[in-house]
């Protein structure tokens, strides 16, 4: 068995054809499931208690930290990591709900959080600051922490 519980061998196109070791193979795959499950349990955190989706909520907490609730759109999409079509999909459903609106400005947009989206951003933030304790900081300690912490900041150079 692998690192991650799936046996090796329905990997082994990937070790034999790229040349990755099974330790790199495991070491991605420990990555990618981390990930989506820590992320999955947030979102749902914040699902349950408000109705907000993660991709809202993301858009939201950007909006409301980087930009006081006004931030033009494409800092918006290089500080959330989305490609342009995600973004204006995702902004064309939350103008829907009343969560934001989109302004000229310029050759661009400006993304402006609205009375909604602020109230539903603001009944969020517990459930969202609870399930990051329940699901990710109460589970490691300090030092593990930081060593996590340490390698993110290595990986993301």
């Amino acid at each position: 068995m692998g690192v991650v519980g799936s046996p090796i061998h329905r990997y082994r196109w990937c070790v034999d054809k790229f040349n990755l070791t099974a330790r790199e193979l495991n070491l991605w795959r420990a990555v990618k499931i981390l990930s989506d499950v820590v992320f999955s349990r947030i979102e749902s955190g914040v699902l349950r208690a408000c109705g907000l989706s993660g991709s809202e909520f993301s858009v939201l907490s950007r909006l409301h930290d980087l930009g006081d609730g006004k931030l033009g759109q494409q800092d918006l999409l290089q500080s959330l990591k989305w490609n342009k079509s995600r973004l204006s999909h995702q902004l064309t459903r939350m103008e829907a709900k009343g969560f934001v609106r989109r302004e000229p400005a310029g050759r661009t947009a400006e993304v402006v959080m609205l009375a909604a989206g602020k109230r539903v951003l603001k009944a969020a933030q517990p459930a969202h600051a609870q399930a990051i304790r329940q699901y990710l900081s109460k589970k490691l300690t300090r030092e593990e922490a930081d060593t996590l912490l340490a390698i993110f900041e290595k990986l993301s150079e």
